[in-house]
């Protein structure tokens, strides 16, 4: 997605996406544990960085992104392809913009949302994420998300001749555009969380990211 936060930087997050091949041992074990269900929504799937772990499952994934992040030519499992490249042919795997799940209520069993609040700088756009993910839950649905509070990095960047401080991150200007990086605590996240109408179910700290589990209820 684009931000404009000042009269000259617009934070382009699909700069903050990680690769496959940078997957978090934790996440991925707490994915493979969880049970199988009929729709999931990977909401803010960048470079579908745990596509293995929530497509085992579930019978269908829906990726959702900006347009730029499903359309632009990436790294994508080791190949330069487009998610939308990607994922055609494949009957089970399903591309939205982020726009397009405005319309779908009621309609998954899961929500994973991995470190995708952090990179928005903008607080109500962060509520409207979770707000827009309890409408498309189901009743009794499941959010699983997960943010960072803490970094070794985020000392370092921060004294960067191209970072300044912005609200709870920093941003910082390189040949890509500027990038926003922030450190959200968790009782703020469990905060936003609660606020979008969830119910939470249990809350994880583990190696400066907050993961929580929470329910829609119904």
């Amino acid at each position: 997605m684009r931000y404009r936060v000042t009269s000259c930087a617009i934070i382009r997050s699909e700069n903050a996406a990680k690769p496959h091949s940078q997957m978090s041992k934790f996440a991925t074990n707490l994915l493979q544990q969880l049970p199988h269900v009929d729709r999931t929504l990977n909401y803010g799937s960048g470079k579908l960085r745990y596509l293995d772990q929530i497509e085992a499952k579930t019978n269908e994934l829906f990726l959702v992104d900006s347009v730029v992040q499903n359309t632009r030519t990436q790294k994508i499992l080791g190949k330069k392809q487009s998610v939308i490249d990607f994922s055609a042919g494949k009957n089970s795997l399903h591309v939205l913009s982020t726009k397009d799940i405005i319309r779908l209520h009621n309609h998954f069993d899961r929500v994973v949302l991995f470190n995708v609040l952090q990179v928005v700088p903008i607080f109500t756009i962060r509520q409207q994420i979770l707000l827009r993910s309890f409408k498309c839950l189901k009743p009794q649905g499941q959010l699983i998300a997960s943010v960072q509070y803490r970094n070794s990095d985020f000392t370092r960047m921060s004294k960067m001749n191209n970072a300044r401080s912005f609200k709870d991150g920093i941003l910082i200007d390189h040949i890509r555009g500027t990038s926003f990086y922030g450190l959200i605590k968790p009782l703020a996240f469990q905060t936003l969380i609660r606020d979008a109408g969830f119910d939470i179910d249990r809350t994880k700290l583990y190696d400066g990211s907050c993961y929580v589990w929470a329910t829609k209820p119904g």
